[in-house]
């Protein structure tokens, strides 16, 4: 029902916006070895190819990853500084600048390469790694439609029974969407939430925070919002107890318990689930028919969503796990050949997404919310080509896909509008 998304902060650097600070951001080795690729890949004309790693004399090696680390700190910082120097990037010589804003910086960098580019840079995994920072600028909700312009506006349409689709107002720009049952949410850049429309449950309140918002989810009559500590916030309709984070820790080195940081959050009809650095989904609320018990499984998961009743989680190898209701057949995942790279449940149905840009739906399909249109665009010999996807978002009985062009693509249920999409929907 609600996509996961980031946030950013922004300065000005090279005459031009980036983004930086609030980039939600996997492990310090991902961040490493995708940015990596980028500046190390013969074909890439934007960056300098040299290895800063070498000149750093490797005392402890990575075992996932095969990188080394800085011996001086034990972290990748001095790396990353090194990076992002010798791409040209503005730093401060002092180096006063932290981990996730070198992070942001480079995937900003990452961000210029066209989409279809990237893969041939990073490879797939690197592309759906930085994909995944980016944030997903589509959410369906259960007879809405949320989209996020390039311009940093949100655009809404189908049903407006409890305002919705009426985006409040700002001076600032949206970096992130995510609409509920008859509610949505907007996160601006600087890590404020914009609440609107039904609000019986108050989940529309935001509470008050000390400190910016990095990640939202709207849910069934609640909503979750993730802070740059890694602590979620949550609010709104606790009949199940979807609100009430469970405490999370690990033990240390020392052996000393220390609370662990989400990165994901996804909020579902009456349940919530969100994700660890370690890869491990802590859920909470209803469990009615299952949708709160992960299955156990060897490997991380990297992206997680709730549906109404059913829960998705991806794993690092893009295989797709599903637990909870499944009278529609919501949680078979069809075989497939290839990774999936994104996932969204929704109320009887859900989607992934394939590296290849093509998008599986299986589940409910009474009002066509399976049936993935066919896409197409004119190349410059005049033949068809089929279009890729980069995002997906499932909702009650609709869905929507962004291609690489921009365009958003809707299909299913549209009683309320919520497939009639705007004219100004081309979303960059």
């Amino acid at each position: 029902m609600a996509t996961n998304a980031t946030s950013t902060d922004t300065s000005r650097t090279s005459g031009r916006l980036i983004q930086r600070n609030r980039l939600r951001i996997g492990t310090t080795t991902e961040m490493y070895t995708h940015a990596s690729r980028i500046l190390d890949h013969p074909d890439s004309r934007r960056f300098k190819a040299r290895k800063a790693v070498n000149n750093f004399f490797c005392t402890e090696v990575d075992s996932r990853a095969g990188l080394c680390k800085d011996p001086s700190s034990g972290q990748y910082f001095e790396i990353l500084y090194d990076l992002a120097v010798e791409i040209g990037i503005r730093v401060p010589e002092s180096k006063e600048i932290t981990k996730t804003e070198l992070c942001a910086l480079l995937c900003e960098y990452a961000r210029e390469v066209p989409i279809p580019n990237l893969s041939d840079l990073l490879g797939s995994e690197g592309k759906d790694w930085i994909l995944r920072q980016l944030g997903v600028p589509i959410s369906a909700g259960r007879n809405h439609s949320l989209g996020l312009l390039e311009n940093g506006q949100i655009i809404a349409w189908g049903y407006n029974d409890c305002g919705q689709t009426q985006v409040p107002q700002v001076t600032e720009r949206f970096i992130a969407i995510s609409a509920g049952t008859c509610h949505s949410l907007g996160l601006l850049e600087s890590g404020q939430i914009i609440a609107w429309g039904y609000n019986f449950h108050g989940q529309t309140e935001v509470p008050p925070v000390t400190e910016g918002f990095t990640a939202i989810s709207a849910g069934g009559y609640h909503s979750l919002g993730l802070l740059g500590n890694g602590k979620i916030i949550a609010w709104g309709g606790n009949d199940c107890g979807q609100t009430q984070v469970p405490p999370v820790s690990r033990t240390t080195k020392d052996c000393q318990p220390k609370g662990e940081r989400f990165i994901a959050i996804s909020a579902g009809a009456c349940h919530s689930l969100g994700l660890l650095e370690s890869g491990k989904i802590v859920v909470w609320g209803n469990n009615g028919y299952g949708q709160t018990e992960v299955p156990e499984v060897t490997e991380r998961f990297i992206a997680i969503s709730a549906g109404t009743y059913h829960s998705l989680g991806l794993l690092e190898s893009g295989q797709i796990i599903a637990w909870g209701y499944n009278v529609y057949g919501q949680t078979e995942v069809p075989p497939v050949t290839g990774r999936f790279t994104a996932i969204s449940a929704g109320t009887y149905h859900s989607l992934g997404l394939l590296e290849n840009g093509k998008i599986i739906a299986w589940g409910y399909n009474r009002y066509g919310q399976t049936k993935v249109p066919e896409v197409s665009r004119t190349i410059n010999d005049c033949q068809p080509k089929g279009e890729r996807f980069t995002a997906i978002s499932a909702g009650f009985v609709h869905s929507l896909g962004l291609l690489e062009s921009g365009k958003i693509i809707a299909w299913g249920d549209n009683r309320w509008g919520q497939t009639q999409l705007p004219e100004e929907s081309l979303i960059v």
